[in-house]
C-alpha cells in the first residue's frame, strides 16, 4: 500500500465517491482537455547544482514537469510513474538509496477560486521504488487538492508538477543522453522526458616506471613521461589535463588523446643530482575527482674526466686548513672513480714549477700541529667508487700561493684533466682588548695601583674572531684616543702575566695567546705608583720576529688610586705597638707578608711579642714571622728618621671563598697582648689611618670572660685616648673607639676565643675554578 503523509482522514470513502462522481458528470468536459505539450527538468540538487557526474553516489534529483495542463479528475487517484534508465551493469541507475525514504512533491494546481496564480499543494509522501526497473511510483489522492478536505474542485487543472529527493547512485560510464520520464497514467500515451548528461568521471592513471633506467647529469637529455588515463569503466578518457611532478615540484601539463594516453619529455636530466628522482603524475576531472600515479628513475654522474681542488675557508698561517680534491665529470659535477686512481699535490708560490715551496699536504693532520706535524703526502689514490678527499694543508710562506692536483689512472695509462686554486694564506690582523674587571678596587669603586686588572685579547681576521695562527706575546702599550702607540707617558710601567698571582706581580715576561686560541684571559699588573687614567693598546707580537702582527683598539683604564689600605705612623728611637687586622699582601710572590716586608720601610733594632703560653717574652725573627691578624706587636725603632717611620698596609686578596674566613685566636685566663681586626664604621674619617668602631664589637666574642682592656697609650702609637674600659651592665665604656693597628691588653677570668670582624677580600677571578 501506498503511505500519504498528508492524507486527511474521516470522509475518505465519502470523497472518493464525490470526486468519481464528478469526473463522470463532467466526462465532457474533461476528456475535451489536451494535455501538454509538457516539458521537464532533471537536474541535481547541492553543490553541483546542474552538473551530475559519473560515479556519483546518493545524488539528490529533483523533476520538474511544467506546461502539463491536465484534468484533475485525470491526475488524482492516478499513478505518476518516474522512471530512469537501466541497462548494463556501468549504464544503470540505482535507485536503493531512495527505498523507503519520504519524497516531496509539490503540484501546481489552477482554478477560479485559487486565483490566478494558483496554489501549490504539497504532498510528503513515501512512493514505492523499484531498483530494478528503475521505476518510482506516486499515488496522488484527489482529497489532497479539495477545499476544507474535500475533494478538488470541478474544472481543476494541474499545471505542474516537482518532485525532489529522489535519491540515486549515477551509472560508471557517460553517455550522450540518459533518458528520464515522467509518466501519467491517467492519461495513456502522455509522458514528459528528459536528457540527462553525465560529466565523465576519472577513474584511474598509470605512468610508465622508468625505473632501472640511469641517465647522465650532464647529458641534455630528458626523462620521458608517458601513461595512460582510464575513466570509470575503464576506458581511455580522451582531453584530461595531466599534470607532471618531479620531486613535488611542478614541471610542466599535458594532455591526453582520444585513447587516454599521455606523454611528455620535460624533465632535463641535465643539472639534476645523482641519486633516485621521483615522478608524479596527476589528472583531476570537472567534478573534482583526482588520480595520480608515480615513478622513479636514477640519474647517475659520468666517467671521471678531471679533478677540482680547492680550499674550503680561508687560508691560515702556520694552521692545519682543509683542502678539498673532487674527481668531475665532463660537466664538473661530482663523480666517482671507476678506476684506482692516483692524484698528485703540491704548492708553489710565485712561478709555477720553480722550487719555492708553499707548504705541505696532509693526510691525517690534527688540530693545531706542532711545528713537525708528520704524516707529510705528494699524493693519494682515490679507490673505485670513491671521489672526495679532504686533505690538510699546512702554509710555510705568506701572501698569494697556487695549489694543484695532477690525476693519473695507472691502469689506463691516462692523464685526467689537472686542476690550480690560487689563493691566498692570511694571518690575523687585528684583535679585541676586554676589560673583564679591576680585581681590588678602593671605596669608591676606583682600582687600586699594583693589583691585577683581569682583561682579555681575542684574535681577529676581518673583524671577525679567529683562532691564533702563532703562539702571539702580548704587550700592553700607552696610546692617546686615536690609538697612536708611539709616546709614552709619566714612564709608568706594566707588568703583564697569564697567570693571576698576588699583589704588584712584575714578572715582566709577558703573556703568551697560544695558538688555536679565540680568547686568552690574562692580567696587567700597573706599576704600585700608577696614579689616574691611561689610555692603553694590546698588541699580539711575534716573538721571533718581534713584530707586531695584531694590534686591539684603545681602551682606558683607571682612575688608579694608591693601593694602601691601611697607614700607622711609629715615632722614632722608641718602643712602638702595632697590629694588622688581615694579612698583609707579598709583593711579587703567593702568601702572606712577613714583618719583615710589612716594616720595609721603617728603621727597628728588636720586634717582640708575649707569648700567651709560655707567658713570656720572645724576640722575633722578622723574616720568618709572619704578620697575623689578632696579635701585637712591639717594634724598638731607630733614630735615624726625625720624622719617624709610616707602615704602608696592602691587604692580601684570596681567590677560594674558603680562605676568606675571619681568623680566631684562641686567649688564656689572665693578661693577653691582641690586636684587633674591625670593620671601619666611620670610613670616610681619614680612613686610610683612622678605621675605628666601638670597643664592645671589637672585643663581642670575649664579653662573658673580659674583666678589663687595658690601652698602654699614645706614646707606643696607639690612637685610642682611653686608658681602661670596662663593660658591666652595658656601661658606657662599650662605646669607646678602638682602632685598626693599634695593640691592647685583655684581662680574662678563663679562656676565650677572640674572634675578627673582617677576613681577607675574595677576588673574582675569570681564570680561577676550584679544585675537585
Amino acid at each position: 500500500m501506498l503511505q500519504q503523509s498528508m492524507f486527511k482522514s474521516g470522509r475518505i470513502t465519502v470523497i472518493i465517491m464525490v470526486a468519481l462522481l464528478c469526473c463522470f458528470l463532467f466526462a465532457g468536459t474533461a476528456l475535451a482537455t489536451t494535455p501538454g505539450p509538457g516539458s521537464l527538468d532533471v537536474y541535481p540538487y547541492g553543490e553541483l547544482e546542474d552538473i551530475s557526474c559519473t560515479q556519483e553516489d546518493n545524488v539528490d534529483y529533483t523533476l520538474h514537469a511544467t506546461d502539463l495542463n491536465l484534468d484533475m479528475c485525470y491526475f488524482c487517484d492516478q499513478e505518476l510513474i518516474v522512471k530512469f534508465p537501466v541497462g548494463s551493469a556501468n549504464k544503470t541507475f540505482d535507485l536503493s538509496p531512495s527505498v523507503g525514504e519520504s519524497v516531496i512533491m509539490e503540484v501546481l494546481v489552477t482554478h477560479e477560486e485559487f486565483g490566478e496564480e494558483g496554489r501549490w499543494v504539497i504532498i510528503n509522501t513515501i512512493p514505492e521504488v523499484d531498483p530494478a526497473t528503475g521505476t518510482v511510483t506516486f499515488l496522488p489522492q484527489c482529497a489532497n487538492f479539495g477545499l476544507d478536505g474535500d475533494g478538488p474542485p470541478t474544472n481543476a487543472i494541474v499545471e505542474e508538477v516537482k518532485i525532489m529527493k529522489i535519491f540515486a547512485n549515477n551509472p560508471c560510464a557517460q553517455d550522450n543522453c540518459y533518458r528520464v520520464d515522467m509518466i501519467f497514467t491517467g492519461y495513456p500515451g502522455f509522458k514528459v522526458d528528459e536528457c540527462v548528461e553525465l560529466e565523465q568521471t576519472v577513474g584511474s592513471i598509470n605512468v610508465n616506471n622508468p625505473e632501472g633506467l640511469q641517465y647522465e647529469s650532464c647529458m641534455d637529455v630528458c626523462v620521458p613521461v608517458d601513461g595512460r588515463v582510464f575513466d570509470c569503466p575503464g576506458d581511455g578518457y580522451e582531453g584530461i589535463d595531466v599534470k607532471v611532478y618531479l620531486n613535488d615540484r611542478y614541471v610542466t601539463t599535458t594532455t591526453t588523446d582520444e585513447d587516454g594516453v599521455f606523454s611528455a619529455c620535460s624533465i632535463p636530466c641535465k643539472g639534476l643530482e645523482p641519486g633516485s628522482h621521483t615522478v608524479r603524475v596527476e589528472a583531476t576531472d570537472d567534478c573534482g575527482n583526482s588520480v595520480e600515479d608515480t615513478a622513479t628513475f636514477t640519474v647517475v654522474n659520468g666517467e671521471p674526466v678531471g679533478v677540482y681542488i680547492f680550499a674550503d675557508d680561508d687560508i691560515f698561517a702556520n694552521e692545519c686548513n682543509e683542502v678539498t680534491v673532487q674527481l668531475v665529470d665532463r660537466c664538473g659535477n661530482p663523480t666517482e672513480a671507476v678506476y684506482r686512481t692516483k692524484v698528485e699535490v703540491l704548492a708553489w708560490e710565485g712561478i709555477p714549477c720553480t722550487t719555492v715551496e708553499a707548504g705541505k699536504f696532509y693526510e691525517n693532520c690534527v688540530d693545531c700541529p706542532g711545528p713537525n706535524p708528520s704524516g707529510e703526502i705528494n699524493y693519494f689514490y682515490f679507490e673505485p667508487g670513491e671521489g672526495n678527499k679532504t686533505l690538510y694543508f699546512l702554509p710555510s710562506v705568506m701572501g698569494d700561493i697556487t695549489m694543484e692536483a695532477r690525476p693519473y689512472i695507472p691502469e689506463r695509462e691516462k692523464y685526467l684533466n689537472k686542476d690550480t686554486d690560487e689563493t691566498t694564506v692570511f694571518t690575523i690582523d687585528g684583535a679585541i682588548f676586554e676589560l673583564d674587571d679591576y680585581l681590588v678596587k678602593d671605596q669608591n669603586l676606583s682600582p687600586r695601583a699594583g693589583w691585577p686588572i683581569a682583561v682579555s685579547i681575542i684574535p681577529t681576521y676581518d673583524g671577525d674572531e679567529r683562532a691564533a695562527n702563532y703562539d702571539y706575546e702580548i704587550r700592553v702599550v700607552f696610546c692617546d684616543v686615536n690609538g697612536d702607540t708611539s709616546r709614552t707617558q709619566n714612564n709608568a710601567t706594566w707588568s703583564i702575566d697569564n697567570d693571576l698571582g698576588p699583589y704588584f706581580n712584575c714578572s715582566g715576561n709577558g703573556a703568551i695567546v697560544e695558538r688555536c686560541d679565540t680568547k686568552t684571559h690574562f692580567y696587567i699588573y700597573p706599576d704600585e705608583n700608577l696614579r689616574g687614567s691611561y689610555c692603553v693598546v694590546a698588541q699580539l707580537v711575534n716573538p721571533v720576529t718581534d713584530e707586531v702582527v695584531a694590534q686591539s683598539g684603545p681602551i682606558t683604564l683607571g682612575n688608579f688610586v694608591t693601593p694602601i689600605e691601611l697607614q700607622r705612623h711609629l715615632e722614632r728611637d722608641r718602643w712602638q705597638l702595632l697590629s694588622t687586622p688581615r694579612y698583609v699582601a707579598k709583593e711579587e710572590a703567593a702568601g702572606y707578608a712577613n714583618m719583615a716586608e710589612l716594616l720595609q720601610d721603617v728603621e727597628y733594632s728588636y720586634i717582640i711579642a708575649y707569648d700567651d703560653n709560655a707567658g713570656q717574652w720572645k724576640v722575633l725573627d722578622p723574616a720568618s714571622t709572619i704578620a697575623q691578624p689578632l696579635k701585637a706587636y712591639f717594634v724598638k725603632t731607630k733614630q735615624d728618621n726625625p720624622q719617624g717611620y709610616d707602615v704602608n698596609y696592602v691587604f692580601a686578596r684570596v681567590t677560594e671563598p674558603g680562605s676568606m674566613v675571619p681568623p680566631v685566636r684562641m686567649l688564656n685566663r689572665g693578661w693577653n697582648s691582641v690586636g684587633i681586626a674591625i670593620d671601619d664604621k666611620n670610613m670616610f674619617d681619614n680612613w686610610q689611618t683612622r678605621q675605628t668602631d666601638d670597643v664592645y664589637n671589637a672585643f663581642g666574642s670575649v664579653y662573658k670572660g673580659a674583666k678589663l682592656i687595658w690601652n698602654p697609650g699614645s706614646y707606643l702609637s696607639n690612637l685610642t685616648k682611653w686608658t681602661t674600659a670596662t663593660w658591666i651592665d652595658y656601661s658606657t665604656d662599650n662605646t669607646y673607639d678602638v682602632y685598626n693597628g693599634d695593640g691592647y691588653w685583655v684581662y680574662l677570668t678563663d679562656r676565650q676565643e677572640l674572634t675578627a670582624n673582617i677576613g681577607q677580600d675574595l677576588i673574582d677571578s675569570p681564570t680561577y675554578r676550584p679544585t675537585p
